[in-house]
């Protein structure tokens, strides 16, 4: 007869480990803020129209999500990138926003998901900044910018995220500075927006 304690830590690995190969798996992990006067620290409701967001983001390259407000987008891209960048080799993720500001809360999101996983799916945390989370073990980095005329220049990136992306003064310039990288290493790029 098995031991249950035993029986129980194997079916958690293996729970773990879906989670570090399957998104929506994964999202079963993660918990957000909903800032006052929400609940405070929830776990990720998976509405209908995020299922969809998942599936289209497994399959697709190219993808221009055009959304109302308050829908789930943010948290859900930025649990994208920390999964892309946690569990992936040498992945480089570039989360643009219309400013400084907007970027650092971008990227918030991304360290807040990652502070709350359990610890069997955090990975090591190399250098952590206002608008870079790098993970050496993969070596991988998530990376938040402005919308600038030089942002992403000189960055090979896999998984490029605009977010906000009709409020970007810059937006042609990134687009065309990143594009051309992410055609040479099959990466994706993501340009959400409020309609």
């Amino acid at each position: 007869m098995l031991d249950p304690v035993l029986l129980e830590r194997a079916l958690q690995e293996v729970d773990y480990e879906l989670a570090r190969r399957e998104f929506r798996h994964f999202l079963k992990f993660v918990k957000i803020l909903e800032p006052p006067p929400g609940k405070g620290i929830i776990a990720f409701e998976m509405w209908p129209h995020l299922a969809e967001v998942c599936e289209v983001l497994a399959k697709e390259r190219l993808i221009v999500w055009a959304k109302s407000r308050q829908i789930g987008a943010s948290w859900i891209m930025a649990a994208w990138a920390l999964m892309q960048a946690q569990f992936k080799q040498g992945a480089r993720v570039l989360m643009f926003s219309q400013g400084e500001e907007e970027a650092k809360v971008l990227l918030g999101k991304v360290k807040l998901i990652h502070s709350l996983l359990p610890e069997a799916l955090q990975s090591r945390v190399g250098r952590d900044t206002q608008q870079e989370l790098e993970f050496p073990d993969t070596m991988s980095y998530v990376k938040a910018l402005p919308s600038t005329e030089k942002a992403g220049r000189g960055e090979t990136a896999t998984l490029v995220v605009f977010d906000e992306a009709d409020r970007h003064e810059y937006l042609e310039t990134a687009y065309n500075s990143v594009k051309p990288t992410l055609d040479d290493v099959g990466g994706q790029m993501v340009l959400i927006s409020t309609v």
